[in-house]
């Protein structure tokens, strides 16, 4: 099966067509993850505003979001608005090191973004974090 599987991909990355479908959809993605970002940037001027908008975010993650999304099969994830944040602190913000026991035993990546750390540590799945300015977990998902 897997063999199967090998050659059939072998084959798609040899059609030309496969390849610019592919590229127009990696562009598409791109393009739709830079118009978010521009978004929400417009919803703060400075770090305090910021922390603002990023608490208020956070806030509604809440059991009813976490409900509605296992009522629909899917595991809680973060909204589209929080994803954008995290690119932007992927995109701007700058690495520090591990700050908790996840962090530091797992594969990780913490980025420092307005007073805020950002983590994506990685296991069976990735797990994303956040952490305010006294490195106290506010957010995981």
């Amino acid at each position: 099966m897997k063999n199967e599987q090998l050659q059939q991909l072998i084959e798609a990355f040899r059609d030309e067509t496969f390849i610019k479908r592919m590229v127009d959809d990696f562009k598409i993605k791109e393009e739709k993850k830079s118009k978010d970002m521009k978004r929400i940037s417009k919803f703060f001027s400075d770090d305090r505003s910021f922390g603002e908008v990023l608490l208020k975010i956070i806030s509604k993650h809440d059991e009813r979001w976490t409900d509605l999304c296992y009522s629909k099969g899917f595991e809680p994830y973060p909204w589209r608005i929080l994803n954008s944040i995290f690119n932007m602190a992927e995109l701007e913000g700058k690495e520090v090191d591990p700050v908790d026991g996840l962090t530091e035993n797992f594969p990780s990546l913490l980025l420092e973004y307005r007073g805020f750390i950002f983590a994506w540590t990685h296991g069976q799945g990735t797990c994303l974090s956040i952490y305010n300015q006294n490195k106290e977990l506010i957010y995981r998902n």
